[in-house]
C-alpha cells in the first residue's frame, strides 16, 4: 500500500517538474517581451529628442521673424520722420506706401508659415499620443500575462520597476514640451504687442498724412486698407494664441494619462508580490511532499 502511494507521489512529482519546465519557457518568452518593449521605448526616447529639437528649431524662426519685425519696426519710424520733413513729395511718398504694404504682406506669408509649423507640431504630438495608447495596451497585455504565469517574479517585478523609471523619464519630457509651449505662446503675446504698437504708431501717421498731404481721400484710403491688413494679422495671431492653448490643454491631458500609467504600473508591482508569496508557498509545498516520499520511502525499506 506504501509503494503505491509512493508510486503516485513520484509520478506527481514528475508531473509538477514538467509544469514547472512549461512556466520556466513562458518566462523565457515575456523575459524576451519585455526586452523588445524596452527597445520601443528607446526610440520612443529618440523620436522626442527629434521633436525637442524642432521645438528649438522654431524658436530661433520666432527670434529671426522678431528681428525683421523690429526693422520694420525701425523703417516705419524713419518713413514718418521723412514724411514730417518732405510735404510736397506726394508720389514718392505713395510708392513707399506701396512697399510698405508689400512687406506687410510678406509678414503676413511669414505668419501664415508659422501657423502651419504650429498644425504640424500638434500633429506630431497627436502621433505621439497614439503611440502611448498602444503602450498602455501592452502594458495591459502584460499584465494578464503576468496574472497566469507562476514563474520567476523577481526578473519581472525588477523589470516593471525599470518600465516605471523609463515611463518617468517620458514624463519629464512632456514637462518640458509644456513649458517650452508656454515660452512660445508669451513670444507670441510679444509680438502680438508690438503688432498693436504698430497699428498706433500707422494711425499717428495717418493722422500726419490727412494734415500735411494734399491728396488726402487716395492716401486716406490707403490708409484705411493697410488698417484692414493689419487687423487681419491681428486676428491670425489671436488665432495662433487659441491654439497654444489648446494645444497645452493637450499636454495637461497627457500628463494625467501618464500619472495613471504610474499608478496602474505600481498596483502590478503588488500583484507581483502577491504572486511572489503564492509561488514561496507553493514551492515550500513541493518540498514538504519530495522529504515525505522520501521518508515513506526509507520507512518502507527499514520495515
Amino acid at each position: 500500500m506504501a509503494r503505491r502511494d509512493n508510486d503516485y507521489n513520484l509520478c506527481h512529482l514528475a508531473s509538477t517538474e514538467q509544469l514547472l519546465e512549461t512556466v520556466q519557457d513562458d518566462n523565457d518568452l515575456k523575459s524576451q517581451q519585455n526586452i523588445d518593449l524596452e527597445q520601443d521605448l528607446k526610440v520612443d526616447q529618440g523620436d522626442n529628442d527629434l521633436k525637442l529639437q524642432q521645438n528649438i528649431d522654431l524658436e530661433q524662426d520666432l527670434k529671426v521673424a522678431q528681428g525683421d519685425n523690429d526693422l520694420k519696426l525701425q523703417q516705419n519710424i524713419d518713413l514718418e520722420q521723412d514724411l514730417k520733413v518732405a510735404q510736397g513729395d506726394n508720389d514718392l511718398k505713395l510708392q513707399q506706401n506701396i512697399d510698405l504694404e508689400q512687406d506687410l504682406k510678406v509678414a503676413q506669408g511669414d505668419n501664415d508659415l508659422k501657423s502651419q509649423q504650429n498644425i504640424d507640431l500638434e500633429q506630431c504630438l497627436k502621433m505621439a499620443q497614439g503611440d502611448n495608447d498602444l503602450k498602455s495596451q501592452q502594458n495591459i497585455d502584460l499584465e494578464q500575462d503576468l496574472k497566469v504565469d507562476q514563474g520567476d517574479n523577481d526578473l519581472k517585478l525588477q523589470q516593471n520597476i525599470d518600465l516605471e523609471q523609463d515611463l518617468k523619464v517620458a514624463q519629464g519630457d512632456n514637462d518640458l514640451k509644456l513649458q517650452q509651449n508656454i515660452d512660445l505662446e508669451q513670444d507670441l503675446k510679444v509680438a502680438q504687442g508690438d503688432n498693436d504698437l504698430k497699428l498706433q504708431q500707422n494711425i499717428d501717421l495717418e493722422q500726419d498724412l490727412k494734415v500735411a498731404q494734399g491728396d488726402n481721400d487716395l492716401k486716406s484710403q490707403q490708409n484705411i486698407d493697410l488698417e484692414q491688413c493689419l487687423k487681419m494679422a491681428q486676428g491670425d495671431n489671436d488665432l495662433k494664441s487659441q491654439q497654444n492653448i489648446d494645444l497645452e490643454q493637450d499636454l495637461k491631458v497627457d500628463q494625467d494619462d501618464n500619472d495613471l500609467k504610474s499608478q496602474q504600473n505600481i498596483d502590478l508591482e503588488q500583484d507581483l508580490k502577491a504572486d511572489q508569496d503564492d509561488n514561496d508557498l507553493k514551492s515550500q509545498q513541493n518540498i514538504d511532499l519530495v522529504v515525505e516520499y522520501f521518508n515513506e520511502d526509507s520507512g518502507e525499506k527499514l520495515v
